[in-house]
């Protein structure tokens, strides 16, 4: 173990110490929202929050004067909080035009590969090997989550929004939706082993595309400025690359 991860160990640990000890202040200049988002972002089951978009954002506030606190939130509830133009940040937001009305968004701290998949139960009678397969189905959505264009914009797909994969899961295995839509399939592989639910499988259909990492902030924030530019100089000095891959 290289010294440099050796001192994002502690980085993590601290972090973790001051955003939860935060908690019981109300002093915080911003409140973050973590989901749990594996491998970037983890929530376990006693609400430690962990990731290299935790770790990131705690460096960037240090280097920038700002005070955080981090609390588990549903992005569906973030997303509401962000419009009602709190100051909060909330990691990990696709760009959209319709977020951008009252987002501001963060430089993107890397590039990655979006996988959007469909799930289904290998019981039931359905296929899905293009787009247009997924007419005439019920597919189970997670409320605010954005997909790709196409599919956020489609009016003629019949959806059911829900705020987490635990309750995809659920409606799934009972029979209650036909297909699940997933960006997370490790959030969505978590919810299904805590539920011993089997027999779902993966459709042959589905969209990739290479999207931005974001932090989403309140149009007009008086952080976003000073966050943004600790953001930038680690990305410009390899901090966000060594946080990401500390073995190399």
């Amino acid at each position: 173990m290289t010294l440099r991860l050796v001192a994002w160990f502690f980085l993590w640990i601290s972090g973790w110490c001051i955003a939860s000890a935060a908690t019981a202040h109300a002093g915080a200049d911003l409140e973050a929202h973590a989901r749990h988002r594996p491998p970037e972002m983890t929530v376990d089951q006693n609400g430690i929050i962990g990731g290299p978009l935790y770790v990131i954002l705690n460096e960037a506030a240090r280097r920038a004067g700002i005070s955080i606190t981090w609390i588990a939130k549903p992005f569906a509830r973030s997303l509401v909080e962000l419009q009602q133009g709190r100051e909060v940040i909330v990691p990990r937001t696709f760009r959209t035009d319709e977020r951008a009305i009252y987002i501001d968004f963060t430089v993107s701290i890397l590039d990655r590969t979006k996988k959007v998949e469909f799930f289904y139960d290998r019981n039931r009678p359905v296929w899905i090997n293009q787009y247009d397969d997924l007419y005439g189905y019920l597919i189970g959505v997670k409320r605010g989550t954005s997909y790709f264009a196409r599919f956020d914009a489609d009016t003629v797909l019949a959806t059911d929004p829900v705020p987490d994969d635990t309750l995809l899961v659920r409606l799934l295995a009972a029979g209650r939706i036909d297909v699940v839509a997933s960006v997370d399939r490790a959030a969505f592989e978590q919810a299904a082993r805590a539920h011993q639910y089997q027999s779902w499988v993966t459709s042959d259909y589905s969209f990739t595309e290479i999207t931005e990492t974001l932090y989403a902030m309140k149009k007009g924030s008086l952080y976003y400025n000073r966050l943004n530019t600790a953001l930038q100089a680690m990305i410009t000095d390899g901090t966000i690359t060594e946080i990401y891959n500390p073995a190399n």
